[in-house]
């Protein structure tokens, strides 16, 4: 019995190193699945749209179209961030496009698979139905942190009737679009 608390004693600085070592393994692991595993560029592709002038969805109000997929984990980070769009724009019609779920009848001559490529990304149409803006939220990793794209391009799409901007370009938390669930 003394002979393993010699042992012990003597190596316990070794097996305290050891533990720590296993455990910040552990917790860098976790974080790394928990954070960041989802982080990739927002398209791999820069082709969407060749005919960006297509009337896309009913006119009417400017509306902001939110592409989420509920089996997306970044889009724990989007929701709050949708909610405070939906406070600073309460003039504008929000729709909420799931996945998983069947497509609104607001859309009509284009196929949602066609346009958006990740998951969470926003679109912004004007008030004759003409696609703004397609992107992604913020330039930040997660959504809501960065430089704020949809005030950007709001701002932009109130002082230019003409304006078009199709942002493919991004690095943070987005999974790859898997198309619409088809009933």
């Amino acid at each position: 019995m003394s002979s393993i608390r010699k042992h012990l004693s003597r190596y316990r600085g070794v097996y305290a190193w050891a533990l720590f070592c296993s455990w910040l393994i552990l917790v860098s692991f976790w974080s790394w699945q928990l954070f960041f595993k989802s982080d990739r560029a927002f398209s791999e592709s820069l082709d969407v749209l060749s005919d960006i002038n297509l009337q896309l969805i009913s006119p009417g109000k400017t509306t902001l179209v939110h592409f989420v997929d509920a089996q997306c984990g970044c889009n724990r980070f989007a929701m709050p961030h949708i909610r405070d769009i939906e406070k600073r724009y309460p003039d504008y019609r929000h729709v909420i496009v799931d996945a998983m779920k069947p497509l609104p009848t607001l859309f009509h001559k284009f196929s949602v698979d066609d346009l958006v490529v990740s998951s969470p990304s926003v679109a912004l149409f004007g008030e004759a139905g003409q696609l703004r803006y397609y992107g992604p939220y913020s330039s930040g990793l997660v959504c809501g942190q960065g430089e704020d794209l949809i005030a950007r391009a709001v701002n932009s799409m109130r002082q230019d009737k003409g304006f078009h901007w199709i942002n493919l370009i991004g690095f943070g938390c987005y999974c790859p679009w898997k198309g619409l669930k088809t009933i």
